[in-house]
């Protein structure tokens, strides 16, 4: 397991691309953002969410408490500091909630609004490339082979979002004290 951060613990990055650099302060149980003060006592769940690979990706790790949920965000390149300085952020924040509480629940991947409304996405791809295709192939022959591979990608694309996405199982759950081998692949 990763250890537990000296206390106080500063970290800066910038969440997205074009955003202004972000600070974080993470002392005992108190961490410090641009939001203000969250209270790590009261924190109920985690969940970790990813899209994307090495040269473009989007990242979040969710903090659940009964005063409402702390997203902590970054869109980057996966070498970038600014993921990096995020990935320093989480592996801290995670230590810090296993040291209280090392069976709380972390959650992989997207859940609830976030995980219906990226499969309704396929769906709609699916549907709009289904479209596509037959009205091309009704064309009466003004059909190309550029459309019938636009429509095929899309419709590839909308499978993947469903698969992916599928709302109905459970998404992995590990718990914050196991979660160690996580962070370090986030670290990559």
């Amino acid at each position: 397991p990763a250890a537990p951060p000296r206390d106080p613990l500063r970290i800066s990055f910038r969440p997205a691309l074009t955003g202004p650099r972000q600070d974080w302060v993470l002392d005992h149980d108190r961490l410090t953002g641009p939001r203000g003060a969250f209270d790590l006592r009261g924190v109920t769940g985690t969940t970790l969410a990813e899209i994307g690979g090495r040269h473009g990706l989007i990242r979040r790790l969710d903090l659940l408490h009964p005063g409402g949920t702390l997203s902590l965000p970054v869109t980057g390149s996966a070498g970038d500091d600014d993921v990096r300085g995020h990935a320093a952020l989480v592996e801290a924040v995670l230590a810090r909630l296993a040291e209280r509480d090392p069976d709380l629940p972390l959650t992989l991947g997207e859940r609830g609004a976030a995980r219906v409304t990226m499969f309704v996405m396929g769906v709609v791809a699916v549907l709009f490339a289904a479209t596509l295709g037959i009205a091309a192939a009704a064309g009466a022959g003004r059909a190309t082979a550029e459309v019938f591979v636009s429509a095929g990608t899309l419709g590839l694309f909308g499978l993947m979002l469903m698969v992916r996405y599928f709302p109905w199982p459970r998404p992995p759950r590990l718990t914050v004290g196991t979660a160690s081998g996580v962070v370090a692949a986030l670290k990559g």
